[in-house]
C-alpha cells in the first residue's frame, strides 16, 4: 500500500494493547503475536482512530515533540512504522 499524508489509518478490531510506563505491547488477538512499541509508537498508536490522516499526526507528533519544523521527518518515521503495523495486520486503513 503507498501511504500519502491523506492516508488514514485505525486500529485493527483484531488487536488489543497494553501500555506500561509510557510503551505498548499490541497484540494480535488472531494469531497471538505481540509487537512492542516505544514512547513515539505508542503515541502513534493511542492516536489511530480513523479520523486523522498520516499528515495530520505527523504534524501533531511534531508539536507533542518540539519539533514543528521537523514535520517531514516525523511523518517518514510515522509511515516506516505505519508500514511495519500494515504488514503486521495491526491496522487497517479506514
Amino acid at each position: 500500500m503507498n501511504i500519502t499524508t491523506d492516508t488514514v489509518f485505525q486500529r485493527s478490531p483484531n488487536a488489543t494493547h497494553q501500555s506500561v510506563v509510557g510503551e505498548a505491547i499490541v497484540i494480535d488477538l488472531n494469531t497471538g503475536s505481540y509487537y512492542s512499541l516505544n514512547e513515539t509508537g505508542t503515541w502513534l498508536w493511542e492516536n489511530l482512530d480513523g479520523q486523522r490522516s498520516v499528515g495530520q499526526l505527523a504534524r501533531e507528533l511534531a508539536v507533542v515533540c518540539s519539533i514543528p519544523d521537523q514535520t517531514d521527518t516525523v511523518q517518514g518515521d510515522l509511515v516506516e512504522l505505519l508500514n511495519d503495523l500494515l504488514a503486521e495486520k495491526l491496522i487497517v486503513a479506514g
